[in-house]
């Protein structure tokens, strides 16, 4: 715990301000304060030490190594590889904390014991630099050489070795050299260090000491190199060889004959012949020799037709037999095949009537009329003229024993009194068949109901009026939807032309595809009170510049610009209805472009002073020059004075900005008597320049009395810009407003910060600028303006806040200026939304912008989402419930053959239902 005495400003200070920080609590005249530096956390953040101060401490940063933090009561590390070139270190200085280090980078240094400077290492002073002759030392490494004549350096590095045998030595250069191609050193000498110590390789011939190269010797030239068959010669050397069916001898140039026979080498399958140079196969009476010429394959006389059989031949290994087809019998000769007669022979047939011998075989027979031979080929059955096409009935054929009769089997026909023709009946004229309800057309075979234009089919027999929203014309079949945002006044429209357009849209749909957007800005401007904007089913209102929209979003209100908005003034503003003008201080007049302001030369215009007037920048400043008068108290007249010079007070003179310098009067009273003036130019009454000039007046007189006033000539700070204020009352440079910020006055302490809705990224500016339509600020002093997120938007100039899209609609982009409706089949019902919602399984929507969907009616469903409609119960089924996903099948006893229906109808008694997959309608029971 350290107490501290505080003195009475401290006190003074502590007392106004509360309990210090860093202090615990306070007692009279003492402050009880932590001393931070008993911290280990602040010890081991200050290695060097720790000084405590009054609410605080800092770090020892004065220990070599370290250099103290701005705003921070720590220390950091002092990189001395920067503060001083390189350290001072030849080649690399490494920081560590605390201080630093040299190193040698490159190889074959080390730092001398100063630990700047890098030496080189002499190598070969440590076991001759691993040399196993010379070492030679130089900068930063070594080189091992070889003295001994003819020795070379390995490739290693450091031993010495001599040439191989297809080299010699260059002993100037200590090189291996290769000897020509197909030549190698003579191993006679002792030295070979020449090209001239290569002689060529056996086999070549040639000579390189004389540049001669050494080339392959053809052997088999001179007499086929002895050969018996084939002589083959190689680069340096030669070979001979037989030919197929001779082996060379021990000789290596001699051939004879191979017996593939009896070595058993030929492969034959029956009997091998050898012949000089080869051999041959041959095969038993039956075989013949396959495509190897080794293998003995079976010979199928069948195949070529070389038997003498008369019907039938069967291959077999190494001859044949004859065969006779069924029906037949084969003779003793082996040959020839002789017809059998089935039908004389008892058992050999089992015909139920008749037997008829064929060449071969047999067939059985039926004569009598009406029967045919069975599908057994010996039974008789009765002939069905239906099933087989013996029958000329038009439609059906019923087969009756021995013949048959004609029926009409399709519904809606009868037989003609021929008894095999069919003729349609017309159900349309008969009351006992038609059961249209409303309109009938016969067809072949039945007929087809029809229903009048609104209606649709409902089942075979009734029609069903279309819903609201949807017609049916001649042109179609099913009820169509009305175009999008249309509407129809109840059911059963039968025409495009009863669709009505919804409010806000207007159109003939009679003769237009859709219906257009009513411009409700034609009609009394919408009650907007200045400027109206039509929209999608919709309209809305604006204001001129100047004005914004009222709550009612009809009328509009003035805007205060020079109170909530930018404007363009550089002094005054000064607000009217819709706009504003600007205005000027006092001493300034309104410049010709309506926005800067002038000064006005009140000396020129208005002479106010008694004696000498000297314009000044917004104002003026009176002077007496004659003699013996100085300047009364009102600043304008003057009055007598002593005749004692009195020294002249500071002057102020103020210069529009860019000025550089300007001419001033000094008091007459200076020029009348005989002064030194000091500086000299002063008295030819050059212009002082923009600051401060010091004048001194020294008297000629014995007393040699002086006076120092000053002259200050300050510049006004233009727009854009703002002068500083001083501690010291020196007048400080003028300084640009930075971006966010703004100064439309001239000669100010401060700069504006732009107002919200507003914005300046550029600095020394004189306005800021309005946020564009889709952006927005809502804070002062900003450099840019934030773009409106997804679902909402700004459609306004200079706004603080976005706009939530409205329900109905949506926005997924940033920075947009509008919405955009839902479209047909979604819909949205909440505000400030980026997306709208698809209408769920079960309902629809056929306008734009909608905030709801429409549930689907009983008897219809949707099961599918987004949806601009609802499709009917099918046949079969029903639904008795709104928002539904799908129709419920008809339960058994039970049938619908209409479609869109709430409920089944009930089966009587007698009758039950046709399907089960599809009900609709009833059949009687068996």
């Amino acid at each position: 715990m350290l107490s501290l005495e505080l003195d009475a400003n401290d006190r003074e200070r502590w007392e106004g301000a509360g309990v210090i920080e860093g202090c615990w609590h306070r007692v009279p005249m003492y402050a009880v304060c932590e001393d931070e530096c008993q911290d280990d956390r602040v010890k081991t953040k200050c290695p060097a030490g720790c000084v405590n101060t009054v609410g605080s401490y800092h770090c020892n940063c004065t220990i070599p190594g370290y250099t103290s933090i701005s705003d921070s009561p720590y220390c950091e590390d002092l990189d001395e590889c920067k503060v001083i070139p390189n350290g001072g270190c030849e080649h690399t200085c490494v920081n560590t904390l605390g201080s630093y280090r040299c190193e040698c980078i490159k190889p074959g240094y080390v730092l001398e014991e100063g630990g700047k400077t890098c030496l080189d290492v002499n190598e070969c002073d440590v076991d001759n630099g691993g040399c196993e002759e010379i070492c030679e030392n130089y900068w930063g490494s070594h080189e091992c050489r070889c003295n001994v004549t003819g020795h070379v350096l390995q490739p290693n590095g450091r031993n010495c070795t001599e040439c191989p045998s297809d080299q010699y030595v260059d002993d100037k250069k200590k090189l291996c050299i290769d000897c020509p191609p197909h030549s190698t050193v003579n191993n006679s000498l002792d030295l070979a260090d020449s090209v001239k110590h290569c002689h060529c390789l056996p086999g070549f011939h040639g000579n390189p000491g004389l540049d001669i190269p050494c080339k392959d010797i053809d052997e088999c030239l001179d007499g086929n190199y002895g050969c018996q068959d084939v002589c083959n010669n190689t680069v340096g050397s030669v070979f001979c060889s037989c030919n197929h069916g001779y082996r060379l001898l021990h000789d290596q140039k001699s051939c004879e004959d191979i017996d593939e026979c009896t070595e058993q080498i030929s492969g034959c399958n029956y009997t091998c012949y050898n012949t000089e140079g080869g051999f041959y196969c041959t095969c038993p009476q039956g075989y013949q020799l396959d495509y190897d010429n080794r293998s003995c394959i079976d010979v199928d006389e069948c195949w070529l037709n070389s038997h003498n059989c008369t019907h039938l031949c069967v291959n077999t290994e190494g001859g044949w037999d004859c065969d006779c087809p069924q029906g037949f019998v084969l003779q003793d000769d082996e040959i020839t095949c002789l017809d059998f007669d089935e039908c004389v022979q008892a058992g050999a047939v089992y015909c139920e009537d008749k037997c008829v011998n064929t060449l071969g075989s047999y067939r059985c027979e039926c004569p009598h009329p009406g029967y045919k031979l069975s599908w057994d080929g010996a039974s008789c059955s009765d002939l069905n003229e239906c099933m087989e096409g013996e029958n000329n009935c038009e439609d059906a054929c019923i087969n009756i024993l021995g013949s048959f009769t004609c029926s009409c089997s399709n519904e809606g026909y009868k037989l003609r009194a021929d008894g095999i023709s069919c003729e349609d009946i017309d159900e349309c004229e008969s009351p006992d068949l038609n059961r249209c309800e409303q309109g009938c057309r016969n067809e072949a075979g039945g007929y087809v109901c029809l229903c009048d234009v609104g209606y649709i089919n409902a089942g075979y027999f009734h029609c069903k009026s279309c819903p609201e929203n949807y017609y049916r014309d001649l042109s179609t079949t099913f009820c169509t939807l009305c175009p999008a945002n249309s509407y129809t006044n109840g059911t059963g429209k039968g025409s495009r032309s009863d669709c009505i357009c919804q409010e806000g849209y207007h159109g003939d749909l009679g003769v237009e595809d859709q219906c257009n957007d009513y411009d409700e800005c034609g009609d009394d401007n919408f009650g907007c009170e200045h400027m109206c904007y039509n929209t999608i089913g919709s309209a809305h209102c604006g204001c001129n510049d100047g004005y914004f929209l009222h709550d009612n979003n009809k009328n509009c209100t003035d805007v205060d610009e020079c109170t909530y908005t930018r404007h363009y003034c550089a002094d005054k503003c000064i607000n009217m209805p819709g706009t504003y003008r600007c205005g000027c201080r006092s001493g300034f007049r309104i410049h010709y472009d309506g926005r800067y302001c002038t000064d006005v030369d009140e000396c020129q215009e208005e002479e106010p002073c008694e004696d000498f007037c000297q314009n000044t920048w917004g104002s003026f400043q009176c002077q007496c020059l004659q003699w013996g008068y100085t300047l009364a108290d009102d600043g304008i007249s003057c009055v007598s004075s002593d005749t004692e010079v009195k020294c002249p007070k500071d002057i102020f003179v103020e210069v529009a900005p860019l000025v550089n310098a300007t001419k001033v009067t000094l008091p007459s009273a200076i020029w009348s008597h005989d002064w030194n003036i000091d500086p000299d130019w002063v008295k030819s009454e050059a212009a002082f320049p923009v600051g401060v000039t010091k004048v001194t007046l020294l008297s000629k007189k014995e007393d040699g009395e002086s006076c120092t006033f000053n002259v200050n000539v300050i510049a006004s700070c233009g727009y854009g810009t703002y002068k500083p204020e001083s501690t010291d009352g020196s007048h400080l440079p003028c300084v640009k407003c930075e971006p966010g910020t703004y100064q439309n006055e001239i000669d100010r302490p401060f700069c504006k910060k732009c107002f919200i809705g507003t914005y300046q990224n550029h600095s020394g500016q004189s306005e800021c600028r309005y946020c564009t339509p889709g952006n927005i600020q809502n804070q002062t002093g900003q450099s840019k303006c934030l773009q409106c997120p997804q679902g909402s938007f700004q459609d306004l100039n200079g706004q603080s806040e976005c706009k939530q899209c409205f329900i109905g609609s949506f926005q997924n982009q940033t920075g947009q200026s509008e919405c955009h409706f839902c479209y047909p089949g979604f819909y949205q019902n909440e505000t400030g939304q980026s997306e709208c919602l698809k209408c769920p399984p079960g309902s629809f929507q056929t306008s734009n912008g909608q905030s709801t969907c429409n549930a689907c009616l009983p008897g219809t469903f949707q099961s599918l989402p987004g949806q601009v409609g609802c499709a009917f119960c099918p046949f079969g089924t029903y639904q008795n419930e709104t928002g539904q996903v799908k129709c419920e099948q008809c339960p058994k006893g039970m049938y619908q053959d209409d479609f869109g229906q709430t409920q089944c109808k009930e089966c009587n008694d007698a009758v039950t239902i046709m399907s089960e997959l599809i009900k609709l309608q009833c059949i009687e029971q068996t």
